[in-house]
């Protein structure tokens, strides 16, 4: 089978100008899918990016979201170097208009300083692949490699937008603090693990699985998951989320009523 190239996977999409990038605390290796590929260019002066990225790596500071360090979170209390930077460019860069994206660590940042909160401790999301389902109904295979997870249950509902969610919770435990544990149940009744989020107050899209891991693969799955990751980045980018998710949340209503 003759898989498609990157052009084809591009075509129709369209990224507008000023596509310049800044990896936070030096990380840019993340943003490989977007360099190049979509037009994109690095950049060391944050000033000049219309674009912050904030990668993977260890725990974030838990105090940005909890007063209750679990045992379980290795994130350094109080804040480490690489917290700071990244906290401080985030608030620099969405002071002058800037969009940022997270991925993995970067994620759960991004769902911290939007208002958000963090589940410190999951369990079946280190090292092996999963499905995750987009609100139109995609299904594509991710990386996952995590042991914390976004929660959005502290949050007012139009403050985010889960645009896909893990296709079925995979954690047997979910430890919002040491004294806060669902063990073989759900933090709420409908709760649903949260993989790429939208948060519109901070221009922020926040995606927890790893689409720098797949960009250059050949696999049909890695394709096909990528094909939608540059979907969701165009849409983001060219500030046309919200109406997709107006139009796709207003096709399953019809759809619902029609069944």
């Amino acid at each position: 089978m003759v898989m498609p190239t990157l052009n084809l996977m591009l075509e129709g999409l369209h990224f507008r100008m000023s596509k310049v990038i800044y990896g936070s605390y030096g990380h840019i290796g993340e943003a490989n899918w977007l360099l190049g590929s979509m037009g994109f260019e690095s950049t060391g002066d944050l000033s000049q990016a219309s674009l912050l990225m904030i990668g993977g790596g260890e725990d974030i500071d838990p105090l940005l979201y909890t007063d209750k360090p679990s045992i379980k979170n290795y994130g350094t209390i109080g804040g480490s170097r690489r917290d700071k930077t990244e906290v401080k460019d985030f608030k620099e860069h969405l002071a002058k208009g800037g969009k940022s994206i997270g991925i993995c660590r970067g994620s759960q940042l991004l769902t911290a300083l939007s208002g958000g909160s963090l589940i410190q401790h999951v369990t079946n999301h280190g090292g092996r692949n999963h499905d995750i389902e987009y609100i139109d109904g995609t299904i594509c295979s991710v990386s996952s490699l995590h042991h914390q997870m976004s929660y959005l249950g502290n949050m007012p509902k139009e403050d985010y937008v889960v645009l896909a969610k893990s296709r079925v919770n995979r954690s047997t435990v979910y430890v919002l603090d040491d004294e806060t544990v669902y063990d073989n149940t759900l933090p709420y009744e409908g709760f649903e693990e949260p993989e790429i989020m939208w948060f519109p107050k901070t221009k922020s899209l926040a995606i927890q699985s790893h689409p720098e891991f797949m960009y250059r693969s050949r696999s049909e799955d890695d394709i096909a998951a990528m094909k939608k990751f540059y979907e969701i980045f165009d849409l983001f980018w060219n500030d046309k989320l919200d109406s997709y998710v107006q139009q796709t949340k207003a096709k399953l209503n019809v759809s619902r009523k029609t069944a």
